[in-house]
């Protein structure tokens, strides 16, 4: 449950830097560059996106949202890991409180109610380039 990133993702993460997919998202151009990065609360997905984009995308907005992750009791945060990954990567304060308000997934639903929740979410907030 909850794994971390091994040395082979560390370096995938680190890549997406320089995916050509991700040029204009990663640009100084206002009008494509990411406002926010929203990510799902296991460990996995938040040392992608820390490795990844922490260091050019500081002015961003990060997020997380539980419905993005996989179903199932594998697929399951664990606070005191999550928690453990925030201070590693010497992630802001407020991601950490975040954290806490987002991990739990206990309530879901189906994955109707999710994917409809999360996109609902996203028409919500005043980002555009997520």
């Amino acid at each position: 449950n909850d794994g971390a990133l091994t040395d082979e993702g560390r370096d995938m993460a680190e890549q997406l830097r320089d995916d050509p997919r991700l040029a204009k998202a990663l640009s100084t151009d206002p009008k494509y560059r990411a406002q926010a990065i929203i990510m799902a609360p296991n460990r996995k997905c938040m040392e992608t996106a820390l490795v990844a984009f922490k260091d050019v995308l500081k002015d961003a907005t990060w997020d997380f949202d539980p419905d993005i992750k996989g179903k199932g009791e594998h697929n399951d945060a664990i606070p005191e890991l999550g928690r453990e990954t925030i201070k590693k990567y010497g992630a802001a304060t407020q991601l950490m409180a975040k954290y806490d308000e987002h991990y739990d997934h206990y309530h879901m639903g189906t994955h109707a109610d999710r994917f409809t929740r999360f996109v609902s979410h996203l028409y919500e907030r005043k980002e555009r380039n997520i």
